[in-house]
């Protein structure tokens, strides 16, 4: 799997999307984590990601997320990713 957010850097009060892309040739669950620059959870959420195909989640913050640095943990069976949020 692959993954990329955006925007990014997000403003205060936006909408984050992330999207999934899944090169694999079955079905695969993916635990998607939205952690603080204090390692604590804000969001959780389980995608289902079918074989070759792409998937786009998309997380209203209602302006939860403070101004700073979290990261964006995603983990399957076979794939783990993190990418780093800037919010402005």
């Amino acid at each position: 799997i692959e993954a990329n957010i955006f925007p990014n850097p997000l403003r205060h009060s936006g909408k984050l999307h992330v999207s999934i892309d899944n090169y694999e040739q079955q079905q695969q669950e993916v635990l998607v984590v939205l952690i603080n620059s204090m390692g604590q959870e804000l969001y959780s959420k389980i995608l289902v990601v079918d074989e070759q195909s792409n998937t786009v989640m998309a997380v209203d913050t209602k302006s939860r997320l403070s101004p700073g640095l979290y990261y964006i943990t995603g983990s399957s069976d076979q794939r783990l990713f993190t990418k780093k949020l800037i919010v402005k």
